[in-house]
């Protein structure tokens, strides 16, 4: 009895380390060939089991449960090359894939011509990450694609191809971003949701949703524009979303090292230095963007810096956490409004040489990634801002401005002193919050579904102070 008990006990041990060692796991990335970017949302299907599998943001999929032998995989994704091939299964394995673009043979002039057309802007998948895009109203600017000033972040180059927007550039440099949606006012994105990297990034998404802050295009992968009904998800602006991607650091190489140098006219200078590393589970960017100007008119001289730092790191197959860090200042001097006839006069004509606007943006954001099974995913995003917008100099209507404007305002005394005071604007935003969302994906009468729940808690504490300002003429 005891052999006969010892020798079931091994034949079961012996069984299930068999079906143990029978079941393995397939996983890799998949990218473009072109551009090395990850490609999210791309459907892998496995022809023997009639699994299909999705990337995720990351461009990363996993096959788990595979028996010992040859699978046939298709990979699907829009504006890419269809690939199949047949891959043998024996243990775990890693396999990468790469796909080509999608080429549309016409003469040569014309495809250059055409890749522009459908490339430079493309729509976001029905389903990525945690979120759902489903709908006609959501377009993506690649930006390695624009063919336009992203030194100075020009707004009409960049969004050219996006229908629908309205957008004006009120300042040198492309300090700020100034879009609007459906005829609604540009000014400052503020009927926008503006994000980066998924995150709010304005002063007060509810009280005051001025966009001071506009990351720089060079450091950009994509802009993702989200109207509609797929809007809803993120807020209350009438215009919907816009979400600025930070290029990620590198998937396949250890460290790379981007820099950039522009000269241009008005003693503009641009430098944009930017790294990227990638080491085992750790990877890391950064970037460092300084601007300076004298601008088209006198007394527009502007000078910003622009810091950013990521830091991801992936605990295990299924769960990976980063954090951020974004600094942001700049100060312009301001030359003043201009009427029709003064335009006609001179274009240049400065009514102002006394105000000035100054913006310190500080960002913080906390993000926990973590896929349950390859159906079931949550996020949970922590973010902060710690900023704050300076204004001082004289808002008067220059309408009822004398033939020599800047002298009538900025009335000096006989000792060089200066007699009218500026009006003088302080406003201070401390903002955080968290948002966390669960995404699962599911079938009803063999049709895929996906159910997504989430929520968001906001706090907000601004402060503002308006009064005369000092008799001085620097930015005090």
């Amino acid at each position: 009895m005891i052999n006969l008990k010892f020798f079931l006990t091994g034949l079961m041990f012996f069984f299930v380390a068999v079906v143990a060692q029978g079941q393995f796991t397939m996983e890799g990335r998949v990218t473009s060939k072109t551009s090395e970017q990850a490609l999210s949302g791309v459907e892998i299907f496995n022809h023997q089991t009639q699994q299909i599998e999705e990337t995720d943001e990351q461009g990363r999929y996993i096959f788990e449960n595979l028996k010992e032998g040859e699978y046939q995989f298709s990979i699907f994704a829009l504006q890419y090359e269809t690939l199949t091939l047949l891959i043998r299964i024996e243990k775990d394995r890693i396999h990468n894939f790469e796909l080509l673009d999608l080429n549309i043979e016409l003469t040569e002039a014309q495809i250059v011509e055409k890749r522009e057309e459908l490339f430079t802007i493309k729509q976001l998948n029905d389903v990525e990450g945690t979120a759902v895009f489903a709908g006609k109203k959501t377009e993506v600017v690649v930006l390695s694609l624009v063919k336009g000033n992203l030194a100075n972040n020009n707004g009409r180059q960049v969004y050219a191809q996006v229908s629908g927007l309205n957008i004006y550039e009120g300042n040198d440099g492309g300090l700020q971003l100034n879009v609007g949606g459906r005829g609604l006012d540009p000014n400052r994105t503020s009927n926008f949701n503006t994000r980066q990297n998924g995150y709010d990034i304005s002063a007060d998404v509810l009280g005051y949703p001025e966009s001071y802050y506009s990351p720089p295009s060079e450091a950009m992968s994509e802009i993702r524009i989200i109207r509609g009904a797929g809007s809803l998800q993120y807020g209350t602006q009438f215009g919907g979303l816009i979400d600025f991607q930070i290029r990620k650091a590198p998937l396949y190489k250890p460290l790379e090292i981007r820099t950039n140098q522009t000269v241009s006219s008005f003693n503009g200078f641009n430098t944009f230095n930017a790294i990227g590393v990638n080491k085992n589970k750790f990877s890391a960017n950064a970037f460092y963007n300084y601007k300076r100007g004298d601008g088209y008119r006198p007394n527009s001289e502007y000078r910003s810096s622009n810091f950013f730092l990521a830091l991801d790191y992936r605990l295990s197959k299924r769960t990976e956490f980063g954090f951020e860090l974004t600094r942001f200042n700049y100060l312009a001097k301001q030359a003043g409004g201009l009427t029709d006839q003064q335009f006609e006069s001179n274009p240049r004509m400065s009514t102002r040489d006394r105000n000035w606007f100054q913006v310190d943006w500080k960002l913080y954001h906390f993000n926990f990634k973590h896929s349950f099974n390859a159906f079931s995913k949550l996020t949970v995003s922590l973010f902060g801002l710690d900023a704050s917008r300076f204004s001082v100099g004289y808002r008067g209507n220059p309408i009822n401005l004398n033939e020599n404007p800047i002298t009538s305002i900025d009335e000096q005394d006989v000792n060089g002193n200066y007699i009218n005071p500026r009006d003088l604007i302080l406003g201070e935003f401390k903002n955080y919050g968290a948002e966390v969302r669960y995404l699962t994906k599911y079938r009803i009468a063999n049709k895929r579904s996906v159910f997504l729940i989430g929520g968001k808690y906001y706090n907000a504490n601004n402060t503002s102070i308006q009064g005369p300002g000092s008799l001085g003429a620097e930015a005090n």
